[in-house]
């Protein structure tokens, strides 16, 4: 039989125990695993899914970030690519300028060869010394090798009407009438152009066309000499237009030659039959253009008008 005292020891210990059981329960979480809780967890789990591609974007923003700033470093190598032509600004002179040519420019061209067969040396030099502009008839004399090419500004279309419309290659550049006259470096300066006015305007309107682009010539090369070559003539047989209208137009050239003090020379005289037609055997066959012979014919008289 126990005592008192050990069963008031013994009750107490049984109220302890129950005590600490009951702080145990109310300690320990709910584990009911109903269908709330079940819904609860998957929506968790969205939550958390929804928020992974909100991550994963930032992660993927940071590439273009990075790679914009390594397109941003690279910036100055392009700028200096595109900053190099600045260098260039200030070319050499002697790139770029084509060397003018002299009055005693003794160089050998090929030409020359040919027209010593039938001129000096003295008219030789004197032609170094001279530039043509014109339409396809003054193209022929370096067509024909006589000339060199750089000083025969020459297209098939020229006219004074148009002269602005032109561009001329020279020395493997495209320049104008008056670029190309100045930089052959020549003083004696012939033209010889008309016959693709012959059917399109009046005779007045040539004369002040051909004053205009002479006055223009003159301005930009004041120590120009110039000469105004004659518009041959066509072909008796040739239905291109009345020699007489290409006949009214030439005196419109000596008057202009007159006035402003010009020398003009009749370069048609030499190749003229005795009706005033172009010679049939000087004509290369389409009743207007010319055989070598003939320009061999109109320096001669270039050569007479110069003196020398």
């Amino acid at each position: 039989m126990h005592s008192p005292r050990k069963a008031i020891i013994l009750t107490l210990c049984i109220l302890t125990a129950l005590t600490l059981s009951a702080c145990s329960r109310e300690s320990q979480p709910d584990l009911e695993y109903s269908g709330i809780k079940e819904v609860d967890i998957d929506e968790l789990y969205s939550k958390s899914a929804e928020k992974e591609p909100k991550e994963t974007k930032a992660e993927t923003n940071i590439i273009p970030d990075t790679t914009d700033f390594e397109i941003t470093e690279e910036e100055p190598v392009a700028i200096t690519v595109e900053e190099e032509p600045q260098a260039e600004e200030t070319p050499d002179p002697t790139e770029t300028e084509p060397p003018p040519m002299a009055a005693d420019h003794t160089h050998n061209y090929s030409g020359d060869e040919l027209l010593r067969k039938r001129f000096s040396e003295e008219e030789i030099n004197y032609l170094h010394n001279c530039a043509f502009l014109g339409d396809s008839t003054c193209l022929g004399y370096c067509r024909y090798n006589l000339i060199e090419e750089p000083r025969v500004l020459g297209n098939g279309g020229v006219a004074a009407r148009n002269i602005h419309t032109h561009s001329f290659t020279q020395w493997g550049q495209e320049v104008d009438f008056l670029t190309g006259l100045r930089n052959t470096g020549c003083t004696q300066l012939y033209f010889q152009m008309g016959m693709n006015d012959v059917r399109i305007i009046s005779a007045e309107e040539y004369k002040e066309n051909y004053k205009v682009m002479l006055k223009e010539v003159k301005e930009f090369i004041p120590d120009a000499n110039i000469h105004i070559l004659s518009i041959t003539p066509i072909t008796e047989d040739s239905d291109f237009y009345p020699n007489e209208r290409i006949d009214l137009l030439n005196e419109k050239l000596k008057e202009i030659a007159a006035e402003e003090g010009y020398t003009f020379i009749d370069t048609a005289s030499v190749v003229r039959n005795e009706k005033g037609f172009l010679k049939d055997e000087l004509c290369s066959g389409d009743g207007i253009h010319m055989v070598t012979e003939a320009y061999y014919l109109m320096l001669g008289v270039i050569f007479e008008s110069a003196g020398v």
